[in-house]
């Protein structure tokens, strides 16, 4: 079902994502599976944000946020907030994410990017890309968004590309990386 969501997803058709992620919810709900109605939830939330539904987002990271969530709700949480403009939640997001992850971990660096890209700052976004992980998929997202923005319109289109046409699995395996394809929905808009 998760792969059944994710083409959805990565096909840019949001609204069978969206239905898909919420039979993932009910088939987990009746089996007592919380893990597995968080992750719909925080997906749902990320595909909401791409197809510009602000006030469901805030529903579903509520109802993925039950326990004590791990980094990649945060993370989640963080793109879903910057990309709906609620720019404190996406900076609380980014601070848990940071919080929890190892010090050597730079993916806060992209999110923090993203979040000033949303505010219109480009040079803190450009700040924080020069310290983001370079070969991340999310990271080359936010810098082709940021290359656009500064009217580097070649290079930009040729990093965006880049993106969409990568791969949105985990690295040596079947399953689908969601932050990756939140980097594909990203480009999309891009």
């Amino acid at each position: 079902m998760h792969w059944t969501a994710a083409t959805y997803a990565y096909t840019g058709d949001g609204k069978s994502a969206l239905r898909e992620l919420s039979n993932i919810v009910a088939a987990a709900e009746a089996q007592n599976l919380p893990g597995q109605v968080r992750t719909a939830h925080e997906r749902m939330a990320v595909v909401e944000a791409y197809l510009g539904d602000r006030g469901a987002v805030g529903a579903h990271l509520a109802a993925a946020a039950a326990g004590n969530p791990p980094a990649a709700y945060h993370a989640l949480r963080a793109i879903a907030c910057a990309r709906i403009g609620d720019l404190d939640q996406a900076r609380k997001a980014t601070a848990q994410v940071t919080a929890m992850v190892a010090a050597t971990n730079t993916f806060p660096h992209t999110l923090n990017a993203l979040i000033a890209l949303q505010a219109k700052d480009l040079t803190t976004a450009e700040k924080e890309l020069a310290q983001a992980p370079p070969n991340d998929l999310f990271t080359m997202a936010v810098r082709a968004d940021l290359l656009m923005r500064k009217g580097q319109k070649t290079e930009g289109a040729a990093l965006r590309q880049e993106v969409i046409t990568s791969t949105v699995k985990i690295n040596g395996s079947p399953q689908v990386d969601f932050i990756k394809l939140a980097a594909k929905m990203h480009a999309d808009k891009v």
